[in-house]
């Protein structure tokens, strides 16, 4: 490879006669030569004066005419961030999927797009991007939790949408450094998902107590009847239709929510639930109610599955018929969800191994199932009572088994 000097000199006559020295630098960008002069007619000095210039971005830069990259606001650089059809990141993770497992979906860019416009405009808007700093950052952090209220999970999750904006910066050169990568996650104290004791769903599942209990609403009935046999989620089942429904089980491939419409599952993968004759009949029944043509099992007046609110609102109805008043519905943090943590529990208690739980749930860990997994005090008590047999020699090895077969 030829070495190229930083620059040439060279002299030219003035109007008056002298010499004057110039000096020449190569310009990559557009291939060409650029001279100029140093205005002396020494070379040491012209020699000198070069090298002090050529030290000198700025100069140099006009001396090239590059033009200095106009440095972007926050808000001029989210403008388009997460929106399904123009987001540069959206559109190459959408390139990057398949139908079946897309890149992204359009319920999460909705979510980050609602952040971003929410919260981080109005924040860090009109701020540059290289001025961001991590104590800014923290400083906004400390906003969501004492004047928005914001969950440190939630906290958590706006602070996952800012790190793959500035991530995204980083390679696109706009920003040298990540400054949400020098910031802290909040500290998460999960508050594990309550649930109905065994004899509580039994009451409110009680089909000739609907008229009571869930004012003859058989949709909503139906909703909570199959998530306490399934393990479903609320948009899993409000997503099932006719065809998935098969003699001994139920093909769910699909998600529902009123905002995005159809989508994959949470995970995006297939599940094949296994149910009864008895909860196959319950579901053609629901189904023989839609007088709309649609093919929605839990289908409204529209022809669209019912919100989820008609949902959940009668099943804290019904709640409140058994004797569980809203303030300890919220204490024991008892959810529509719950009945997810009721059927892995129960499946748990039988026997049923954790291999084909995760298949019916779609959970990809053990430590998810578990997670789920919520045992009520009455359900344990047997431990003290094994524990106590066992210290005064009472105990056999048909107990050992009938306490292991208990704890699944």
């Amino acid at each position: 490879m030829k070495f190229r000097m930083p620059c040439t000199f060279y002299t030219r006559k003035n109007s008056k006669g002298r010499k004057i020295w110039y000096f020449r630098v190569w310009d990559d960008r557009r291939h060409i030569r650029v001279a100029r002069t140093t205005g002396c007619t020494s070379f040491e000095k012209a020699k000198k004066y070069a090298y002090e210039f050529m030290a000198d971005p700025e100069k140099m830069n006009d001396m090239l005419h590059i033009e200095k990259p106009k440095v972007l606001t926050f808000k001029e650089y989210a403008k388009d961030w997460w929106i399904w059809d123009k987001c540069p990141y959206v559109l190459a993770r959408r390139n990057r999927g398949t139908e079946k497992h897309p890149g992204i979906k359009k319920s999460y860019a909705g979510n980050c797009r609602m952040w971003t416009t929410s919260r981080l405009i109005p924040f860090f808007g009109k701020y540059t991007m290289d001025s961001i700093t991590p104590e800014l950052i923290e400083k906004f952090f400390g906003l969501l939790k004492n004047k928005y209220k914001l969950s440190p999970k939630t906290t958590n999750n706006v602070r996952s949408v800012l790190m793959i904006m500035f991530k995204e910066a980083v390679i696109r050169g706009i920003i040298e450094k990540n400054p949400v990568e020098r910031t802290l996650q909040r500290t998460v104290e999960r508050k594990k998902t309550g649930r109905l004791s065994e004899e509580e769903a039994m009451r409110i599942l009680d089909r000739d107590m609907i008229d009571f209990y869930w004012n003859g609403d058989w949709i909503a009935y139906g909703a909570s009847y199959l998530a306490s046999q399934s393990g479903l989620r609320i948009g899993e089942i409000l997503a099932l239709k006719v065809d998935y429904l098969h003699p001994t089980y139920i093909f769910v491939s699909k998600n529902y929510s009123r905002q995005y419409g159809e989508d994959t599952t949470k995970n995006s993968e297939d599940k094949i639930i296994p149910i009864t004759q008895e909860t196959r009949e319950l579901l053609l029944y629901l189904y023989s109610m839609n007088h709309t043509g649609t093919s929605y099992i839990f289908a409204s007046s529209t022809g669209t599955p019912v919100a989820e609110e008609r949902v959940r609102d009668k099943l804290y109805a019904a709640m409140e018929k058994i004797g569980i008043s809203e303030e300890e519905r919220i204490e024991r943090n008892i959810k529509f969800r719950s009945w997810r943590n009721f059927f892995i529990t129960r499946c748990q208690k039988l026997g049923v191994s954790p291999s084909m739980i995760r298949a019916i749930t779609g959970h990809l860990t053990a430590s998810m199932t578990d997670h789920y997994t919520n045992y009520r005090p009455e359900e344990l008590s047997f431990v003290a009572d094994i524990e106590s047999r066992f210290l005064t020699g009472d105990f056999s090895p048909e107990d050992n088994e009938n306490a292991e077969a208990a704890c699944g």
